[in-house]
């Protein structure tokens, strides 16, 4: 110990002694003086139960009143330091893996504490701080909170803190307000209660206020990762998204580089059509949580709409290797899944979905959106009979599933039923006027099929050209309809314009070219599709069907 520090230590102690010898009186003097040369000796939770113990035996053996006053003193200074070193692995973030038992510890310390001295606002704060935790007792966090107001009338930053916590606790908003208003005024340099104000204002729809609480928040620390992203979401709301943005690289170059963060800067620049930043701010987000499988869905989901195929599935295969969540494996699959159907892999794409399908039940609410891909897929790989029967399976559980309809009647129509396509298409068409695909397989069925009592060319022309419209002229199959529909009136001058356009469109699809043919040789297009239905060999994996959930 250097010279200068051995002087302060004799004379602290020097002043406890003198201290200690005022008190000299009754039987219990010689255990408080231990417990005083305990407490400065004291350097763990351990060390600080044992002083607390010293001063409950030296009461319970007598002191004079001076001296039971300073026991109780020490006692109850003991236990709240106790109870406050126990906090803290409680109130960091993230919490203790045994936040709740460390939580019910400090508590029972603060509980002790306050049966010493009943008048420490610190032990109320504590106690107030602790009980509004997620499965506290919030009357009792309520009036721990307005207690430790009283206990400082002078103490600036403490009053603040019991104004916040206080505040909320409350069950107006209004009074929430106007606690954190306080809060601020008492302290303007209060962090959490602009944190709070900022919040409040939030709830309360008032977007002025609550960017100028998140403003102030931010002078103080720049770097504050909550009123960043609160700021940079307040702008997107305004439709400012550039100043979102701003805010967000602001605090990106500040240090808050949160995962929360780079995902609201992915969003706004998805929503600006910059996929590749957000594809970069999203791979930003995964480095800074690399276990966080929630992000790594994100990620997969937006490379997915960006066409990065593989690098989708090696972010989703990642997911299902080590996600504990088994909604998040069954996202996993479903996701994996288009990344199968994308591939033309249509068996392994039935085979996630059913194994989320097992997993989840009869009886669960994303049943209907997964029977519609197991349709699809089942479509596109030639199982139209397998395809009827999930649409119908569908349509039993809603009867205004537009897409049941639609994808039932590609299936009827692969099977040569054009009846039961034209049928499904109506109900599809009903439901909603302006899908392109609906329009287009309508028109295609009125506008082709052998079957005399099935064609009607004017209704084709009519719903072919409003499935033009809807996709800007510029889809050369639609354009193949249209033009198929105008031979079948007769108009082969106009079909021949339009199947000439298709063809410029994409002129390595044979068929265009064949259709272009016919109706310069005055003939209309006639289509009947009976595909071979191909066996249904598929089953889950067991390595895919983890029905618990770890």
């Amino acid at each position: 110990m250097q010279p200068f520090l051995r002087r302060i230590a004799a004379i602290a102690l020097s002043v406890i002694l003198l201290c200690t010898c005022a008190f000299a009186d009754g039987e219990g003097q010689a255990t408080l003086d231990q417990a005083t040369k305990k407490k400065l000796r004291a350097r763990s939770a351990d060390d600080l139960r044992e002083v607390a113990e010293l001063c409950e035996s030296a009461i319970e053996k007598g002191l004079s009143d001076d001296a039971e006053k300073y026991a109780r003193s020490l006692w109850s200074s003991c236990l709240y330091e106790r109870a406050f070193a126990i906090s803290r692995p409680v109130l960091s973030r993230p919490p203790h893996e045994q936040w709740r038992t460390l939580r019910q510890i400090a508590l029972e310390e603060l509980d002790k504490a306050l049966e010493v001295d009943e008048n420490i606002g610190d032990v109320h704060l504590l106690i107030a701080q602790l009980e509004g935790l997620q499965g506290g007792d919030s009357g009792i966090a309520f009036d721990s909170a307005e207690r430790a107001i009283q206990l400082f009338p002078e103490n600036g930053q403490k009053r603040s803190e019991a104004f916040v916590l206080r505040g909320r606790f409350q069950k107006d908003i209004k009074d929430s307000a106007d606690d954190f208003d306080k809060a601020v005024e008492i302290d303007p340099r209060n962090q959490d209660a602009w944190r709070a104000k900022g919040l409040t204002h939030l709830q309360r729809d008032e977007t002025e206020k609550a960017i100028d609480a998140f403003q102030q928040l931010l002078e103080l620390d720049p770097a504050d990762p909550l009123g960043n992203q609160s700021l940079a979401e307040l702008f997107s709301r305004q439709n400012q998204n550039d100043k979102a943005l701003e805010q967000l690289k602001k605090a990106i170059d500040a240090g808050a580089t949160t995962p929360g963060m780079y995902v609201l800067q992915a969003d706004l620049l998805a929503k600006s059509g910059k996929m590749a930043d957000a594809i970069g701010a999203l791979t930003s987000a995964v480095k800074v949580d690399s276990s966080n499988m929630a992000l790594r869905l994100i990620l997969a989901q937006t490379l997915l709409q960006n066409g990065d195929i593989d690098l989708a599935q090696e972010q989703l295969e990642v997911v299902l290797k080590k996600a504990n969540q088994a909604d998040l494996r069954d996202d996993a699959r479903v996701l994996r899944s288009i990344v199968y159907s994308v591939k033309s892999q249509f068996s392994d794409a039935i085979r996630d979905i059913r194994s989320v399908l097992t997993r989840v039940g009869p009886d669960n609410a994303r049943r209907p959106d997964l029977l519609l891909y197991l349709t699809r897929y089942y479509t596109s790989d030639q199982r139209p009979t397998k395809a009827i029967e999930t649409a119908s399976e569908i349509l039993t559980l809603n009867e205004n599933a537009w897409e049941a309809y639609r994808w039932r009647g590609d299936a009827f129509l692969s099977l040569g039923q054009h009846k039961k396509a034209i049928d499904d298409y109506e109900a599809a068409w009903k439901l909603n006027e302006n899908d392109s695909g609906i329009l287009n397989n309508f028109a295609w069925v009125l506008a082709t099929s052998p079957d005399d009592q099935v064609r009607d060319g004017e209704r084709a022309v009519k719903i072919a050209t409003k499935a033009c419209e809807v996709t800007e002229f510029k889809q050369a199959h639609i354009l193949s309809t249209l033009a198929a529909a105008y031979a079948e009136t007769g108009d082969f001058d106009t079909a021949v314009k339009w199947s000439a356009k298709a063809v410029e469109l994409d002129s390595d699809e044979e068929q265009l070219e064949n259709e272009l043919e016919s109706y310069k040789n005055k003939k209309p297009w006639r289509e009947l599709q009976q595909v071979e239905e191909k066996k249904d060999d598929v089953e889950a994996s067991e390595d895919d069907l983890q029905l618990d959930d770890e």
